[in-house]
C-alpha cells in the first residue's frame, strides 16, 4: 500500500498519517493521536470479528498485557477497504523475545499463563465463524506424519540429491519414527479429556507463541498479534514456546521444568497435562515445517535453499539431546 491507500484507511478512525514505516507485515504509523500499528486481516471479516471478541474477553478477565485496539468514532474496530479489511492498534515499543535470554523465556511462560487463565469462561458469540481447534490434533498431527513419509520418497527419488535431499535421507526414519511415537502418544494420553474441559468451561490459545510475538517492556512482556488465536486446549500454545525455545537451547531439560514451573503458577500443570505436551514435544514439528517449505515452495532462491539446509541441519544435528530430553521428560 502506498501512502494514499493508508491515508484513506486512517481516515476511518478521524487519524492521519504523519511519518510510517512497515514492519514485519504491518505498519508503524505516527499519528496525532500517537504511535499505531495498522494491521490487513488474514483471513475472514468474521474471523477478525472472533479475535476481537477473544480479546475483549480476556481485558476484561484482567489480561492487560495486549495491544489495545482502536474503535472508530463509528465504535467499529474493523474497516473494509478495496475488498480486504483492517484494524487499529496502539504500537507496542520494545524489543522482541531473545530465546537465549531465560529470563524472557519464564517470562513468556508466565504471559501466556496469565492469558489462558483469562480465557476460562469464553464462548464465541453466534452468528460468525470461530476458528476451532479442539479435538482435531490427533488428525493433524496424522496428516503430518503422512507428509513426512512423502518428502522422504521425494528425496529417495531425486536423480541428482543436494545437501537437504542428503539430510532428510539420513534423519528420515528418525522423524518417522518420532511423528508415529506422537500419534500414539497423544491417542493414548488424556488429550479428549482436555477437549472435553475446554469445551465445558471455554478456552483459548494465542496459536502463534513465536518470538516476534512478545515484545519486552522493562520488566513486562506484552502478548501481540492474535491473528492466530483459536478455541483450543491450552497446552498447544506451551508446546510452540517449549520447541522454540528448547531447539535453541539444546533441548536442555532444566530450562523445560523451569518454563512448565513459571507458567504453573497461573495455569496448575498436572500429570495428564505434562503427558499430553510429551507427545506434542515428541513430533518433529520444526523438521516438518522446514521439509514443506523445501519441497512445496515453488520460486525458490539458491539463498533460501541454503538457509533451509543450514537450519534443517541445525536441528538434526541435535538428534541425541532430543532422544535423551524425551526418554527423560514426565
Amino acid at each position: 500500500m502506498d501512502h494514499h491507500d493508508i491515508k484513506c484507511i486512517l481516515s476511518n478512525w478521524g487519524e492521519s498519517p504523519l511519518e510510517m514505516s512497515q514492519v514485519r507485515g504491518v505498519y508503524r504509523i505516527k499519528t496525532g493521536q500517537g504511535m499505531r500499528c495498522l494491521k490487513e486481516g488474514r483471513k475472514s471479516l468474521q474471523r477478525a470479528q472472533f479475535m476481537m471478541e477473544g480479546m475483549a474477553f480476556v481485558q476484561k478477565r484482567g489480561f492487560a498485557q495486549l495491544a489495545n485496539c482502536v474503535p472508530t468514532p463509528e465504535g467499529s474496530l474493523v474497516v473494509p477497504y478495496q475488498g480486504s479489511y483492517y484494524y487499529l492498534q496502539e504500537w507496542v515499543e520494545g524489543r522482541e523475545l531473545d530465546y537465549l535470554n531465560r529470563e524472557d523465556l519464564l517470562g513468556a511462560a508466565k504471559t501466556l499463563g496469565c492469558f489462558h487463565r483469562a480465557s476460562i469462561g469464553f464462548t464465541p458469540q453466534k452468528g460468525y465463524e470461530a476458528k476451532n481447534k479442539l479435538g482435531k490434533w490427533p488428525k493433524k498431527l496424522q496428516d503430518k506424519s503422512k507428509d513426512l513419509e512423502r518428502y522422504l520418497n521425494v528425496a529417495r527419488t531425486k536423480a541428482n540429491p543436494d545437501g537437504f535431499d542428503r539430510k532428510v535421507m539420513l534423519f528420515g526414519e528418525w522423524m518417522l519414527n518420532h511423528a508415529r511415537v506422537s500419534v500414539k502418544n497423544l491417542a493414548d494420553s488424556h488429550y479428549a479429556d482436555l477437549v472435553d474441559e475446554a469445551r465445558d468451561w471455554g478456552s483459548l490459545a494465542h496459536g502463534d507463541a513465536a518470538a516476534r510475538n512478545f515484545i519486552r517492556q522493562g520488566r513486562e512482556l506484552v502478548l501481540i498479534d492474535f491473528d492466530a488465536i483459536a478455541m483450543d486446549v491450552n497446552i498447544t500454545d506451551l508446546w510452540r514456546l517449549m520447541r522454540r525455545a528448547l531447539s535453541r537451547n539444546n533441548w536442555e531439560m532444566e530450562l523445560a521444568t523451569e518454563i512448565m514451573d513459571s507458567y504453573d503458577q497461573f495455569v496448575p500443570l498436572e500429570s495428564r497435562h505434562k503427558e499430553v505436551l510429551g507427545a506434542f514435544l515428541q513430533f518433529p514439528e520444526i523438521p516438518w515445517r522446514l521439509l514443506r517449505e523445501y519441497y512445496e515452495k515453488e520460486n525458490r532462491t539458491p539463498q533460501h535453499d541454503l538457509y533451509l539446509t543450514e537450519r534443517l541441519e541445525n536441528c538434526l544435528d541435535q538428534h541425541r539431546a532430543i532422544d535423551k530430553f524425551l526418554k527423560n521428560f514426565v
